[in-house]
């Protein structure tokens, strides 16, 4: 039978058991099928009809009188019973379906409390695990004889800290352990369980050595008096900050140096570290990536050869990303922004290098303090004429040159520059596509050979005045050339 079909389906009783469990079971059958089929003489039909999400609670509450227990579990398990319908069920006689109806997340509070003496002990145990039982309740079920029930109780973080205290002095090592699991116990009881037995001390180890233990759990084991433990709680990742940052000023070196390697630490404590007399802490300090610049910067002036080397190491990592970040062409324009910030001239010369760089990056970037800086600003085809205008009378001879070559530079500061004494710059401004005519013909006659050839290579060339250059240097050539006449 299709699923378009059942909407349309009206005469269920011809069809076999299959059919009619199938169609009981689907989520399209409409509320009026289901209830109709509520009533199946097949058990199998009703525990369909019972567990289908589109079942309405009245047949829902229809089906909770249902003499088959399967049926009744099916409705205890599904979240469209009514919660008085789930109160009843609670005090069924068949255990499993009193289970299911505790563990409904629709299920009233109060019929917990009604179930703390029940009979079965699964039945007292789900209470004692369910995250919405009543302190009261949990203070009754920490006494229960059953241990599973009591550990239940332990491991629940509603349980009273009373009732955890309690729990802690408990034979039952597996409840003594989840008490010490459980966050809401408090730092000294957890402290005390630590010190109770090898048992509860190697479980300490474990919790401690485990990324997934609860945060707040490790912040308690972080109090311990055992030098080991703390080492553990130092180095696992999960641990919260505050505990990390107690942890930095431990009078143990070991747990101070799981703590400066620990990924997690938060910068400040490293902060702090960076200063311990205990060289490798400083050295975990330098490698550890949480690092912040400044606090490298500093350790890369330690007295430790291995320390110093080590965070300028991490320096040459993070400047060659930050590097990298720079030159790249798609890198956004607020980031380029701030890397021009950065305290490292090599990255301030990459962002001033990048083509895409914003123009008015590059011109606060002209007055940089380093000349590196403002040569690359010089070079680059995106820097603004009016601050290469500027950058002409840069004191910096290779700012100078970076200027003359640019062909975004004005004409007047080409002319500018072609009386520069040093050759390099003339030459730079004989090469230049936007150096004018007259500016050419000038240097066509300078008296630098290369500073003349490239302003002769210069397309822009009168041609009357590459004539007289192209003359010039034949006769030059030729007042070279040795005599061959011999001497009579």
């Amino acid at each position: 039978m299709e699923i378009d079909d059942v909407q349309n389906f009206r005469t269920l009783s011809d069809e076999t058991e299959d059919v009619r469990e199938s169609v009981a079971g689907y989520r399209v059958t409409s509320p009026d099928t289901l209830a109709e089929l509520a009533t199946d003489k097949e058990a199998s039909v009703r525990r369909a009809v019972a567990g289908n999400p589109s079942t309405l609670p009245a047949t829902l509450a229809q089906l909770a009188m249902d003499a088959d227990e399967g049926v009744r579990r099916a409705v205890a398990d599904n979240y469209n019973t009514p919660p008085d319908t789930l109160a009843a069920l609670a005090r069924d006689e068949d255990v499993d379906v009193r289970v299911r109806a505790i563990e409904n997340l629709y299920t009233p509070p109060g019929v917990l409390a009604q179930l703390v003496h029940d009979e079965r002990w699964e039945v007292r145990y789900d209470v004692a695990t369910d995250q919405s039982a009543p302190p009261n309740v949990l203070v009754i079920l920490g006494k229960d004889e059953n241990r599973f029930v009591r550990c239940g109780v332990a491991y629940n973080p509603n349980t009273p800290a009373k009732t955890l205290a309690e729990l802690g002095e408990d034979k039952d090592m597996d409840i003594v352990c989840a008490v010490m699991e459980n966050p809401s116990t408090s730092r000294e009881v957890v402290t005390k369980l630590v010190d109770s037995s090898e048992v509860a001390y190697n479980y300490a180890i474990e919790l401690a050595k485990d990324e997934t233990t609860l945060p707040e759990v490790l912040a308690k084991l972080a109090g311990s008096k055992d030098a080991d433990l703390r080492y553990w709680v130092g180095g696992n990742e999960s641990t919260p900050s505050g505990a990390l940052m107690e942890l930095a000023g431990d009078k143990d070196r070991d747990v101070r140096r799981a703590v400066a390697r620990n990924e997690a630490t938060p910068p400040e404590a490293l902060a702090l570290l960076a200063h311990d007399g205990d060289k490798d802490v400083r050295y975990w300090v330098a490698a550890n990536s949480s690092t912040q610049r400044e606090v490298l910067t500093q350790l890369a002036k330690d007295k430790n050869s291995g320390v110093h080397i080590r965070a300028d190491v991490h320096l040459r990592t993070i400047m060659g990303i930050e590097i990298d970040q720079a030159l790249n062409l798609d890198t956004p324009p607020d980031v380029l922004a701030q890397l021009a910030q950065d305290e490292n001239w090599f990255v301030r010369s990459a962002v001033a290098e990048n083509e895409s760089t914003p123009s008015s990056v590059l011109t606060g970037m002209s007055v940089d303090e380093n000349k590196l800086v403002r040569h690359k600003v010089a070079a680059n085809r995106s820097t603004p004429p009016e601050v290469l205008a500027r950058l002409a009378n840069d004191k910096c001879g290779i700012v100078q040159e970076m200027v003359a070559e640019n062909p975004n530079t004005p004409p007047d500061r080409l002319a500018q520059l072609a009386s520069n004494e040093d050759a390099r710059v003339c030459q730079a401004v004989a090469c230049n596509p936007s150096t004018p005519p007259g500016v050419l013909a000038q240097l066509a006659h300078h008296d630098n050979e290369t500073v003349r050839m490239e302003a002769k290579n210069n397309p822009l060339i009168p041609t009357e005045v590459e004539k007289r250059v192209d003359a010039v240097m034949v006769s030059a050539t030729e007042l070279a050339q040795p005599s061959t006449m011999e001497i009579n």
